[in-house]
C-alpha cells in the first residue's frame, strides 16, 4: 500500500502588526468567524470555542470558529454580509481581505 505523505510547512513568520482591540475586545471591522452563518460541512462538526481562558494570545470578541472531525478535503461552507468588491479569502486560520473596490 502506498503511504500517505504530507510536506509540513514552517511556521509562519508574516503574521504582521498585533491587532487593536476595542473596549468590547473586539478588533473594529473584523469579520468574526465564530459569527458567521455555517451552510455547511462535509466532516466533522463546527462551533463557536471560547478562547478567554487561553493567557498567551487574544482573539476578538474572545472566541474563534472551532471545526472539529474535519478530515483531509473535506470542506465547510459559511456565509457573511460584505460590501461590495473583490476579496481574497485565505484559511489556517482563516483571513479575509479586501483587494479592490
Amino acid at each position: 500500500q502506498p503511504k500517505l505523505y504530507l510536506e509540513v510547512e514552517a511556521a509562519r513568520t508574516d503574521r504582521g502588526q498585533p491587532a487593536t482591540f476595542d473596549d468590547a475586545g473586539r478588533v473594529p471591522g473584523a469579520i468574526e468567524g465564530e459569527e458567521l452563518k455555517v451552510l455547511g460541512v462535509g466532516a466533522g462538526k463546527v462551533g463557536s470555542q471560547n478562547m478567554t481562558g487561553f493567557s498567551k494570545a487574544r482573539w476578538s470578541g474572545g472566541a474563534q470558529l472551532f471545526w472539529t472531525g474535519a478530515m483531509l478535503a473535506a470542506p465547510v461552507a459559511a456565509s457573511w454580509n460584505a460590501l461590495r468588491g473583490r476579496w481574497s479569502v485565505w484559511q489556517g486560520p482563516l483571513e479575509v481581505k479586501r483587494v479592490e473596490e
